[in-house]
């Protein structure tokens, strides 16, 4: 689970009401520091969902945008892609 569970919840979907210090800024770290820690976050929650799936460069590279985008977002991608692996 782990960062699956900070995104995504534990049943695939949004638990809203409970803040990981993870997603936020850390005392002490810069802004750039805490967005590409995040990112490389999100970005390991999309790539557990589709472990297993063989992915090109080119399809992580925009996995790396994707991850880019708001954290919610992110969250509701990876749930879909478990969902739809799950089916």
């Amino acid at each position: 689970m782990g960062i699956h569970v900070i995104l995504c919840g534990q049943r695939s979907g949004l638990d809203l009401g409970k803040k990981d210090s993870r997603l936020f800024q850390r005392r002490g770290e810069s802004h750039a520091d805490a967005h590409h820690r995040l990112v490389a976050l999100k970005l390991a929650v999309l790539l557990a969902a589709l472990d297993g799936v063989p992915v090109s460069d080119y399809e992580r590279d925009v996995l790396s945008w994707v991850a880019c985008w708001e954290t919610h977002t992110v969250a509701v991608l990876a749930a879909l892609l478990r969902r739809a692996r799950a089916a």
